[in-house]
């Protein structure tokens, strides 16, 4: 055991990737881990190019980080290596639309294989039967994840009734190897090495058993495995220049390093606490973030997009857009604390649950569970949780969020493929535009909601209801909060292109749709708990603005179809970045995170904060918003100054309505004189400059006995998918109480 691991040690593998000497940006610099799931690849007209994977795994298998291989997860394939690095061209890293990281090859590479199922079915056929191909994982194929040992990465899968340990290294005379462990198997197995026009100078063979072969086939070099009912540890060496079978290393027992090995990443960071002693009603503290960039000595940016608490609730896990996961302890004192970095490599992360203190993530390519096997703070194995969801090529195909119901169900959203520019779509799978629904075990993928064009996160509440954000775009004309039951499973939201099965069914209306100015990208939404002590009522919704970077109180008012209808009031806070994330820590308070990646009026790249209720203050905001026929009532936990509460002239409402087309976005049009001719124009051509509102006559203002309610009685008060009310009241202790409410009215009780 200690001669294989020290053999393994001694292989180091490369933590960086790289680029040509005058083209090195910062993503080129830092350190992505080693191993990096990302897609790769050129298309054309989403047509297949050599040297591609949708769902690629970039494996530096070298001390020269330019020696790199790529492993597609989904056809199990090591499609190819090149000695040129990778330029990193997607939208985390140079900010595209439309392009797609690539393995560089000014030469022939080492080795290509062509796309498709490089192992054989059980006909023994390389056919590609895959209802979406080449989309989708194989029947009989299945990728499990990976272990790491150092630096070096053990890729874990199944083929028939085989289970399958690999690992690479490069040989010192050039070129790679692969070490392969196979269990036992009933099912003669044969996998693809290099197809017949891209096929190295050679392969040699070093079996522990005699049944393994190379063979020369037309369609390429294959290896056969036949059946067996012992384990099989092989090494193939995918020779760069003529060498001899002696030069072949002895196979290794894989299995014997997928239990944990040393850290790569022994650095700690620490940071002190800032708290706010501010005068306002909530405080928000700051938890500083890890060094980053220049400063960092992975050269990384730490762009954080979500979080959960360990059960301690001294300890939380958080991902960052680049792929790496954190853990920051020290929370429970808030005063030292300390971050080190758990795991790298996910694809563009954006949603993170903990479920029995293991750490589930949501990337584009799958839902991952975290371990760590021997008690370093540090990722030794990456499990692939469920990766049955489709993924196109498409830059704008994130997953947002990751949230669990009461039965231990996962939800999340993916965003449909929108084209280059934000307008119309690329190619569309079943899974784009969807709100997806995963067992407690992993085992099921539903769809229960489409026409999502990007949800930017999600809420799951205490009983099972179901929120999302919504971007404007095509089919959207602004963004929207969405709210729907498991009663109301699949509903429909909204984008026409992406409705799938849904197509025909009716629109499922949100519960608010917001201006642009109050939110031109949401966030994710989380549920006030019992325990919570955040001066808002337990079982209440927050609302989470990615783009204008705060936090809104959700006033809702069923309607008569079983609907929610309502508005938001914002939180006076000030955030450093983007409300992306929110969850409560076991001692009541609300932390929230959020990065700047796309639109967002974020002042910094990322910030991670805790808001507290400041004891003994009064919420300023209203508590609650219904409307009835030709009136309004809202209602503050202050007790008002009559004066002003009863003065029609405190209260500023406007209303209008959007047209939903296949135009990005919409403009603002009249409901009660309506221009007919610009909304015909507004479902040809966008509309969005066009602003034309009604203003709500406030007509009488009556303060109620409980000092708290008012009722405004309105003229002309109708159904309206935009109203904005401002008021400017006081308390009757003096207090301010000036804001604005934005809602939606489906329905007049």
């Amino acid at each position: 055991m200690l001669k294989l691991c020290s053999l393994i040690l001694l292989i180091p593998m490369a933590l960086c990737s790289a680029s040509p000497e005058n083209k090195n940006p910062w993503y080129n610099k830092a350190n992505h881990g080693p191993a990096f799931y990302q897609t790769y690849g050129d298309w054309e007209n989403n047509q297949y190019r050599p040297n591609s994977a949708l769902k690629g795994l970039a494996l530096f298998y070298s001390t020269d980080p330019r020696k790199v291989a790529l492993f597609n997860t989904e056809t199990l394939s090591l499609v190819s290596a090149t000695d040129q690095g990778l330029a990193l061209d997607n939208t985390p890293w140079r900010g595209r639309h439309g392009r797609q990281n690539k393995f560089l090859n000014k030469s022939e590479a080492l080795f290509t294989n062509t796309d498709g199922p490089v192992w054989t079915d059980a006909e023994g056929s390389f056919t590609d039967t895959r209802p979406h191909s080449p989309h989708g994982n194989l029947s009989y194929a299945k990728y499990n994840g990976h272990f790491r040992h150092n630096s070096r990465v053990i890729l874990d899968y199944t083929v028939h009734d085989a289970h399958i340990l690999e690992s690479i290294s490069e040989h010192p005379k050039g070129g790679l190897v692969r070490y392969l462990e196979v269990s036992p198997h009933k099912t003669n197995l044969v996998v693809r090495l290099s197809s017949a026009q891209h096929a190295p100078n050679d392969f040699y063979l070093n079996s522990t058993n005699e049944g393994p072969a190379i063979k020369k086939e037309q369609n390429g070099t294959q290896l056969h495995l036949p059946a067996t009912n012992e384990t099989t540890l092989i090494t193939v060496h995918y020779a760069a220049e003529p060498s001899t079978k002696e030069d072949t290393p002895k196979p290794l027992p894989l299995s014997a390093v997928c239990h944990g090995g040393p850290p790569i990443y022994p650095e700690t960071f620490k940071v002190n606490g800032e708290t706010d002693s501010g005068k306002g009603p909530w405080l928000i503290d700051t938890i500083p973030l890890p060094p980053s960039l220049k400063d960092s000595p992975y050269h990384n940016k730490v762009r954080t997009t979500d979080f959960d608490f360990f059960s301690d609730g001294d300890r939380a896990a958080v991902c960052t857009w680049d792929g790496d996961v954190w853990i920051v302890s020290g929370l429970s004192s808030f005063g030292q604390m300390t971050w080190k970095r758990f795991a790298t490599g996910l694809f563009e992360p954006l949603g993170l649950r903990i479920v029995d203190d293991i750490i589930h993530v949501s990337a584009r390519d799958a839902i991952w569970q975290l371990h760590d096997l021997n008690g370093d703070l540090e990722c030794d194995h990456y499990e692939i949780f469920n990766n049955d969801i489709l993924i196109t090529n498409n830059f704008h195909e994130f997953s947002f969020g990751l949230e669990t119901d009461s039965a231990g169900n996962f939800y999340f959203s993916k965003a449909g493929p929108v084209r280059a520019g934000g307008r119309g779509f690329d190619k569309i799978l079943p899974h784009n535009g969807t709100v997806m629904r995963l067992s407690k075990d992993g085992t099921k993928l539903d769809v229960i909601a489409t026409g999502i064009r990007a949800a930017g996160g999600i809420g799951v509440g205490p009983n099972g209801e179901i929120t999302t954000g919504e971007n404007e775009g095509t089919w959207q004309p602004v963004c929207k909060l969405n709210y729907f039951t498991q009663e109301q499973i699949p509903a429909f939201l909204g984008v026409e292109d992406l409705a799938h099965d849904l197509k025909g069914q009716p629109l499922h209306e949100p519960l608010c749709y917001f201006p642009h100015h109050i939110d031109n990208s949401g966030g994710g939404q989380v549920w006030i708990p019992p325990h919570a002590k955040i001066g808002l009522r337990p079982g209440e919704l927050l609302h989470l603005s990615y783009g204008k970077s705060s936090i809104n109180r959700v006033l809702t008012q069923p309607t008569s179809n079983g609907h929610l209808q309502g508005g938001i009031a914002k939180l006076p806070i000030k955030l450093q970045s983007s409300a992306q994330r929110a969850a409560f820590h076991p001692d009541g308070s609300m932390y929230a995170i959020g990065m700047r990646g796309w639109q967002t009026n974020a002042p910094t790249k990322a910030a991670f904060h805790r808001v507290r209720f400041k004891e003994g203050a009064t919420n300023p905001l209203p508590d609650s918003l219904e409307v009835h026929e030709g009136k309004i009532t809202i209602r503050f936990e202050h007790t008002l100054d009559e004066e002003l509460a009863n003065d029609p002239t405190s209260y500023t409402i406007k209303k209008w309505k959007y047209i939903r087309s296949v135009q990005y976005g919409s403009g603002e049009f009249s409901i009660d004189n309506p221009d007919l001719e610009r909304e015909r124009i507004a479902y040809k051509r966008p509309s969005k400059g066009h602003k034309q509102h009604d203003t709500v006559e406030v007509t009488k203002a009556t303060l109620q006995a409980d000092e708290k309610s008012i009722v405004l009685e309105c003229a002309n008060l109708t159904t309206a998918q935009q109203v904005t009310m401002d008021y400017d009241l006081e308390g009757l202790d003096g207090a301010l109480l000036a804001g604005k409410l934005i809602f939606t009215i489906h329905e007049l009780p």
